[in-house]
């Protein structure tokens, strides 16, 4: 009875987790409008008609990037009380 609880709530974890988006921490390192570059590297080309609000993003503004499915991601600049944008990653 123990081990079927063990692997229910397993299992109920698993699916919890998957549900939740996958984030990281980051900064703006140049956000010239309808792209949007990080300091670890990274390259987002932002959604049409949001790459307005990520022109006043300055560098060094921290970020929370949130993966929401294949390559869309949700830049939120904490800096700047939640801004959001969405984007795509660019690979390199």
């Amino acid at each position: 009875m123990v081990r079927l609880v063990s692997t229910a709530l397993l299992i109920l974890a698993g699916t919890l987790a998957q549900a939740q988006p996958v984030c990281h921490d980051d900064a703006v390192s140049t956000a010239p409008g309808a792209y949007l570059f990080t300091q670890s590297g990274q390259a987002f080309q932002i959604f049409p008609g949001e790459g307005g609000l990520t022109e006043t993003w300055l560098p060094l503004d921290r970020l929370r990037v949130c993966r929401r499915s294949g390559n869309a991601f949700e830049l939120i600049n904490t800096s700047r009380r939640g801004e959001q944008v969405g984007a795509l990653y660019e690979a390199p």
